[in-house]
């Protein structure tokens, strides 16, 4: 399991994260396939994001 820290964003009525491309690599996951996640909202104190 490989952890990053995305920003959400508005697609028409959805909200949107993309996979980072090193996770992708790392975790050798391409297009079309079917992946899990596990969804928490970040602190921002934790990672200093603005």
């Amino acid at each position: 399991m490989t952890k990053a820290l995305v920003r959400s964003r508005k697609v028409g009525g959805s909200i949107v994260v993309s996979i980072p491309k090193e996770v992708t690599e790392q975790e050798g996951i391409r297009e079309g396939e079917l992946v899990e996640i596990e969804v928490r909202k970040a602190r921002k104190d934790w990672f200093r994001v603005p």
